[in-house]
């Protein structure tokens, strides 16, 4: 089960990291289509800013995701470093639980904000687009890193996750 598990998480971290890359590529993409059209035909995109903010937006949260998969977010590590080295698993543990149940609550507050019936008529001013899209993308980042922090919480966990304390 564990196995299944681990490539479940690995491949959801794949499709992130895809996603992010397209992302990248398309905010990358208008925004050069916009500084050409407006400096070279004085004829700018009116909604290139706008979308740029929203895959930004998009982008950012994704990313926050894939980080935590890797395990690479930063971190303020001292209270494993107040612990013994017997304990360090343990103490990493209880982080990952804090952490999963965190962003539990987080998602299920968010996911029924989302649900509520004037988030689904906001539209943007720009691009005549449902706000409520955008709004999707973060809460299901939001599960997503819950996702990760219970694939964590139950894989052994990695020796370069240990602090190693210098003399």
């Amino acid at each position: 089960m564990l196995k299944g598990l681990l490539w479940l998480d690995r491949f959801i971290a794949n499709i992130e990291r895809i996603i992010m890359i397209l992302l990248v590529l398309f905010m990358t993409s208008i925004l050069i289509a916009q500084v050409i059209c407006r400096y070279f035909f004085s004829n700018p995109i009116f909604w290139a800013e706008d979308v740029a903010v929203q895959l930004l937006g998009a982008i950012t949260c994704i990313g926050v995701s894939y980080l935590l998969y890797k395990n690479e977010m930063v971190k303020v590590d001292f209270l494993l470093l107040l612990v013994p080295k017997s304990m360090i698993n343990i103490m990493q543990r209880i982080i990952y639980l804090i952490g999963f149940v965190t962003m539990c609550i987080v998602s299920w507050y968010a996911f029924h904000w989302l649900m509520q019936p004037e988030n689904h008529i906001a539209i943007s001013p720009t691009t005549g687009l449902l706000k409520w899209y955008n709004y999707l993308v973060i809460v299901s980042c939001f599960h997503l890193m819950a996702w990760h922090l219970l694939v964590k919480l139950f894989s052994p966990i990695e020796k370069s996750n240990q602090i190693i304390m210098e003399n």
